[in-house]
């Protein structure tokens, strides 16, 4: 279900009297274009956004907003929600892109200290890095783009710790982005490293797939044609990996 007709509007953050009581992040949304507003499309809309919250296990509720719109409520302590990623994940338009990955140990190298970790000297101070290292649920295999898997609800707080720690990265490292995957059969979410760019842009985007259908036999493959340019660059890409 696409949701490219959504396009973010305001964020609004209510505070709670009392320091222990979680607060209310809202969301409003609206449609580009009001008659696509249709109570169908709503539906879906919200049903699409509700699977997304449910991921990361925070108390939410989603429901229709002055008929054309859509309020999105969101519960949760100010420590472990960052609003910014909220915001990006919920207002993800699933873009079709293709990107380049690199092996994880070698960013994982550069970012955590692993003499550090596995220290006995308890007046040493641990770095921020490694207290997200001890907090992954296991480490991803060699030559594999999986950094670690963690546990859903500390996913907001992770990538948004491992993109302020970029600044430690040298070369095209430097340009890594963090993403996470599908849920595994544990619920454990897998966090990618990918190679991007000053650009920030895909090896291949979504403009040069002309058909995309789903292989029925098969629910994890999707069949797609792309036209002479993407063909191009989808041969060196694979022929390179």
């Amino acid at each position: 279900m696409k949701i490219s007709k959504i396009i973010f509007v305001v964020v609004l953050l209510l505070s709670i009297v009392g320091c222990q009581k979680p607060k209310l992040h809202q969301c409003i949304y609206a449609f580009d274009n009001t008659e696509e507003a249709t109570q169908e499309n709503i539906r879906k809309v919200i049903s699409v956004l509700d699977k997304r919250l449910t991921v990361y296990g925070l108390k939410h509720t989603i429901e229709a907003y002055q008929e054309v719109n859509i309020k999105i409520t969101v519960e949760s302590h100010a420590e472990i929600l960052n609003v910014k990623s909220l915001s990006n994940v919920v207002s993800n338009k699933g873009k079709f892109e293709f990107w380049e990955t690199f092996e994880a140990e070698k960013i994982s190298a550069n970012l955590f200290d692993f003499e550090g970790l596995i220290s006995n000297d308890s007046n040493k101070e641990e770095n921020t890095s490694n207290s997200i290292l001890k907090s992954a649920i296991a480490i991803g295999y060699p030559g594999a783009p999986i950094l670690f898997y963690i546990k859903p609800r500390d996913t907001l707080n992770v990538i948004k710790t491992l993109d302020s720690l970029k600044q430690d990265l040298t070369g095209n490292q430097k340009f890594v982005k963090f993403l996470y995957g599908k849920p595994g059969n544990d619920g454990s979410l897998p966090i990618y490293t990918i190679k991007s760019n000053r650009q920030d842009k895909a090896v291949i985007s979504g403009n040069v797939v002309e058909e995309v259908s789903q292989n029925y036999n098969n629910k994890s493959v999707v069949n797609f044609v792309m036209n002479k340019v993407g063909a191009v660059e989808w041969e060196r890409l694979t022929g390179k990996a």
